[in-house]
């Protein structure tokens, strides 16, 4: 065979397979096969053997070295990698490939990414060797984690926080009337100094990847705290920090009432806790902070760098000078909401937006002063 890759799974979430057949004009990926090769369009470049005639075979139909390269889009902020630029060369110069679905090599973390996550992520049952192994550590202690939350506030009335500028309006009374969800970076907000919020959670990279040691300490001892894994797990073993549970992000664009094999980030890390309050059982969950409202320049999702001060957030140095953070996209984090909305009616349950001056129409609103 011209070229042929082993069945690697990318090495953060959502730890699919990375081996792709072309079905009209999508580009599917296996979800279950058999030992053997398997043709496909795309193939992954963590162990793969390539014949010496391929390359004469690529300068004859035009392309020329470098054989991998990065592929770039203009305005995205996202890029496909060398083994997507390499595996559409040969598939335009007629070069077979094949996934050799019988070998699995691991990428190394602070676990071995291979298949075992990907399939209890799916659901699906573990071949005889994994079976005989057993899941990673991470993940039964952080099923057990879950468990212990599960309607463990049933009934209760919680407030999720957001950090828009509006937050300067509430009370630090008020947040800590009930049981709260602080967000990012909450514990910068200077006017909040001493307020420590019943829960805290992260999942954007950038946050994390910027700001996790100070995250992992502000709160260390007193709040329980939700992180997003595969940011969360580099260098931070679980053990170490019981009292962190490990966020597994989906790509289901969806509300996730059962959040022991993953939730949806829905471009918010508002819709994040509200996925766990409902899995919590609170009943009433009422927002602050959530303006709904941002001043930049660039497009959604795109990372940008912060210049000056802060002029979106309850706090001037939130996202100050160099300070890399993404864009927010708020027509999908309103759909998201949408769906939020839906499940906890569906289930006699209420959202109430008590943000002073927001521009999200999603929930239903009052004032904070009456609650």
């Amino acid at each position: 065979m011209p070229v042929v890759g082993a069945l690697a799974f990318r090495r953060g979430e959502p730890f699919d397979p990375q081996a792709y057949v072309l079905d009209g004009k999508d580009l599917k990926q296996p979800i279950e096969w058999k030992p053997g090769l398997l043709e496909v369009d795309i193939i992954g470049s963590a162990a793969i053997c390539i014949r010496r005639k391929v390359f004469t075979q690529l300068e004859e139909s035009g392309f020329k070295y470098p054989w991998f390269r990065m592929l770039y889009e203009d305005d995205s902020d996202t890029f496909l990698g060398e083994d997507w630029d390499f595996s559409q060369k040969c598939r335009k110069a007629g070069i077979q490939l094949y996934c050799d679905m019988r070998i699995v090599p691991p990428h190394q973390d602070s676990l071995w990414i291979d298949e075992k996550p990907w399939l209890m992520r799916q659901n699906l049952l573990i071949p005889d060797s994994t079976a005989r192994m057993g899941p990673e550590p991470w993940f039964q202690e952080n099923t057990s984690k879950w468990a212990e939350l599960k309607d463990s506030h049933n009934g209760e009335t919680c407030i999720i926080i957001g950090n828009g500028l509006s937050l300067k309006e509430i009370s630090v009374e008020f947040l800590q009337k009930h049981s709260s969800f602080g967000t990012n970076r909450i514990y910068a907000i200077r006017h909040l100094e001493g307020f420590y919020p019943t829960y805290y959670c992260s999942v954007n990279p950038l946050v994390l990847n910027q700001f996790g040691a100070d995250m992992i300490q502000k709160y260390k001892g007193r709040v329980r705290r939700f992180f997003l894994a595969s940011n969360y797990l580099r260098g931070n073993p679980i053990k170490e920090q019981p009292a962190v549970v490990p966020l597994q992000s989906l790509a289901d664009n969806k509300f996730f009432p059962d959040p022991t094999l993953g939730l949806y980030e829905g471009h918010t890390v508002t819709f994040v806790c509200l996925q766990i309050a409902y899995w919590m059982g609170f009943s009433t969950v009422l927002l602050v902070g959530v303006d709904h409202r941002y001043s930049f320049e660039g497009n959604p999702n795109q990372e940008l760098v912060a210049q000056g001060p802060d002029v979106n957030h309850a706090d001037e140095s939130y996202f100050s000078d160099g300070v890399k953070w993404h864009a927010p996209d708020l027509e999908k984090s309103a759909k998201a909401y949408q769906m939020a909305r839906e499940a906890f009616e569906a289930d006699g349950r209420r959202v109430i937006n008590l943000t002073p001056n927001s521009t999200l129409e999603v929930f239903e609103r009052d004032e904070w002063q009456r609650w």
